[in-house]
């Protein structure tokens, strides 16, 4: 399905009655890579996922984008829906644009899940991620998807899981360069920071137990400026423990929105 919201066409699913859910997956993913959340959720929870802008079944309008931008797509898209206040589950690029969201929109999130999350990138970081922009732009996705994959994805699931990792590869190839590049480039750019002290609602800090790309001291960053968050590491995961572990991320999940309150 596809909405209207600030000025762009988001691409959504939705399944289910209940507390609202709202899904948002990271830099090269789509509404695919929560699908055992939508259907293992869907029974108990109204669960939303949507394609951010530049990604799958979205509009892919020219950039710069910012994680403020992406923070006002998902709000009107709240807003368009008529969701409740949701729990907004963001993945790593996207967990740092619902942090963007709680801190602009607060009466629109009841609660943040925070999936391989870093406040920003140092200058390490920060070179590769302009690297990549730049090999999407003259080489397209095709020189990107082996090198994604094999830090994406933890070392137990390419080693049990080798079609996941195919399925995660065919994935990325089916992104728009330019629209990845400016994704990339809005990552470089990012610091939430300073809107960490301004979450107010119950957080969840997951990552996996093989994370490789935001690896412990970032998932402890993110604690340290959000003191009341909760942290969870799961066993088997890389930086996708959505895809990887899907009955132990949504167990963790449904654990902490019974908490909540």
């Amino acid at each position: 399905m596809h909405a209207d919201a600030n000025g762009i066409s988001l691409y959504y699913e939705q399944e289910g009655a209940g507390p609202d859910l709202l899904l948002v997956p990271g830099l090269g993913a789509s509404t695919h890579a929560w699908y055992a959340q939508i259907k293992g959720l869907s029974g108990v929870l109204r669960v939303t996922a949507v394609d951010p802008r530049g990604h799958g079944r979205s509009s892919t309008p020219a950039g710069p984008y910012t994680m403020r931008l992406l923070a006002d797509d998902y709000a009107a898209l709240i807003r368009h829906l008529g969701l409740a206040p949701v729990i907004a589950v963001g993945s790593s690029m996207s967990a740092m644009s619902v942090v963007e969201l709680a801190a602009g929109y607060p009466e629109l999130v009841a609660g943040l899940v925070l999936v391989g999350g870093f406040p920003k990138l140092g200058p390490p970081g920060k070179e590769r991620m302009e690297g990549r922009a730049r090999t999407a732009e003259t080489e397209g996705m095709a020189g990107l998807a082996d090198l994604v994959a094999s830090t994406a994805l933890g070392a137990t699931t390419h080693r049990a899981q080798p079609s996941l990792v195919g399925l995660f590869r065919a994935g990325l190839l089916a992104n728009d360069p330019a629209a990845y590049a400016a994704s990339c480039r809005a990552i470089v750019e990012a610091d939430i920071t300073p809107l960490l002290p301004r979450v107010q609602c119950p957080t969840l800090i997951l990552l996996g137990s093989e994370e490789q790309v935001a690896p412990l001291p970032a998932a402890r960053a993110l604690k340290a400026g959000i003191p009341h968050a909760d942290f969870v590491v799961l066993p088997g995961a890389g930086h996708l423990p959505f895809l990887e572990q899907p009955a132990a991320f949504n167990a963790a999940l449904l654990e902490f929105i019974g908490s909540r309150g």
